[in-house]
């Protein structure tokens, strides 16, 4: 998997590589819900990991380095006492 290009490998990709696909484990069809709103908090929290899961899957190493040197072009110290 790291042999390949860093434009070529998402942030998704490494860390499903690494801790497995957590969605498995997201099944919000379940009918135990133990307290009311339980369901609805159940459903964001879905929502917002699978947006999370969108942007880690969008997302390459070779996207990521060039942030960093763009912003480390721009960045000044300024260290004042």
């Amino acid at each position: 998997m790291l042999a390949r290009s860093a434009d070529d490998l998402t942030v998704g990709e490494v860390i499903s590589f690494f801790q497995g696909d957590n969605r498995k484990g997201n099944n919000i069809s379940n009918n135990s819900w133990n307290l009311r709103g339980d369901y609805v908090f159940s459903k964001l929290w879905k929502e917002v990991s699978d947006a999370i899961t969108g942007v880690y899957s969008t997302t390459t190493f070779a996207e990521m380095v060039q942030e960093e040197l763009s912003q480390s072009r721009v960045y000044v110290a300024n260290y004042a006492i």
